[in-house]
């Protein structure tokens, strides 16, 4: 299902945006994925705040930032979209979470876990801010 509001032609079913390192990107940082997420977010014209909706400069230039702000821009999301944004994002929190935790499985012997700790950072705070929230 594509969403879309008229206002942009950004497709939040991505899974490139959802995924670090999604399609072999071995040179995609954390702070590459999380920036780009965060502002994609923030463009898409489905964030509805008047603050939230002029940060992507501030999150371009400090990730941060960006990891700090992101998990309102969900909880914004959520609160002011419809139902098939929320679908929308409970499918790809459940469709990243799953991949990332199928290549934290399949990681042996000494090499680092992959995705680092800070991966999971992000999906971790949305969930903790919307339980004490709801």
């Amino acid at each position: 299902m594509e969403i879309s509001n008229g206002a942009s032609d950004v497709q939040l079913e991505a899974a490139d945006l959802w995924i670090p390192g999604f399609g072999g990107q071995e040179e995609y940082s954390h702070e590459q994925w999380l920036t780009r997420l965060a502002c994609t977010l923030i463009e898409s014209g489905f964030v509805k705040d008047e603050i939230l909706v002029v940060l992507s400069p501030i999150c371009k230039a400090k990730v941060e930032f960006a990891e700090h702000v992101f998990p309102y821009l969900i909880h914004n999301m959520l609160e002011y979209g419809d139902d098939a944004i929320k679908t929308t994002l409970s499918e790809q929190f459940k469709i990243s979470s799953a991949t990332v935790m199928e290549q934290v499985s399949f990681q042996v012997g000494p090499a680092p876990l992959y995705p680092p700790r800070y991966h999971l950072q992000a999906p971790v705070e949305v969930t903790s801010l919307l339980i004490i929230m709801y």
